[in-house]
């Protein structure tokens, strides 16, 4: 199948910006893919109770074999490797796709 050239040019775009603002690695499936990892933190319960659902962003043509319920290892530079199950995958049309983990 052919590439058209907008989806070639997101192609290059995306891989550049991983490429500077990558903060981690993630494995699954034997696969290796860059990403940048973030942990948000929110309060949850009006206040009462401080929760927070660890994220990635990636680029979705590196994620074909991923799906919910996978589990996944993220690589940090300087940090022992974590393991996380895939929640849901939610791909943003601009050639990324975000990735809610949960702990096993």
């Amino acid at each position: 199948m052919a590439t058209s050239p907008f989806a070639a040019l997101e192609h290059r775009v995306n891989t550049a910006a991983l490429k500077h603002a990558a903060n981690s690695v993630v494995v699954f499936s034997g696969s290796m893919v860059p990403a940048i990892f973030d942990r948000p933190s929110a309060m949850a319960f009006g206040g009462l109770a401080e929760a927070s659902q660890p994220q990635l962003l990636c680029a979705s043509q590196d994620l074909d074999c991923l799906s919910n319920g996978a589990p996944i290892v993220v690589r940090r530079p300087g940090a022992a490797d974590q393991l996380f199950i895939v929640a849901s995958t939610q791909p943003d049309g601009t050639g990324f796709t975000r990735i809610l983990l949960e702990t096993p």
